[in-house]
């Protein structure tokens, strides 16, 4: 194996994790584009959504 596909391997996996998060981020920061600040989006999240992820009350 040559030097060259050697350091191919080791840094194409991550090069493409980067990529495929900043991809997906974009859709994440979509929720802002109204011009609404982090509060706002989270006071129009479904009642209970977050309850759901502390488990049974």
């Amino acid at each position: 194996m040559t030097e060259m596909s050697r350091t191919l391997l080791l840094w194409s996996p991550r090069i493409l994790g980067i990529l495929v998060s900043l991809f997906l981020g974009m859709f994440a920061l979509d929720a802002f584009s109204e011009g609404k600040g982090l509060v706002l989006v989270e006071l129009a999240a479904p009642p209970g959504a977050a309850a759901c992820q502390l488990g049974p009350r």
